[in-house]
């Protein structure tokens, strides 16, 4: 497995974590779809992929580090 610093190299956080979600999001795949499924269900995981990087980054950004 690659590790997270490697395959972040000239990634920002929010392409790293989008892609780190899409993965997850890629096994969700019914298979067996039209191509007009298959592509409707590409930008629909893409969306949520990027939706929920930027809702991570605002988390880590929210948290207080003070505390930890």
């Amino acid at each position: 497995m690659t590790s997270p610093s490697s395959a972040a190299s000239g990634m920002s956080k929010r392409e790293f974590f989008a892609a780190r979600a899409i993965t997850g999001l890629a096994t969700e795949s019914k298979g067996n779809q039209s191509i007009h499924g298959y592509e409707q269900w590409l930008e629909n995981s893409t969306k949520r992929a990027v939706f929920i990087a930027d809702a991570l980054i605002e988390a880590l950004n929210a948290t207080d580090t003070r505390d930890q």
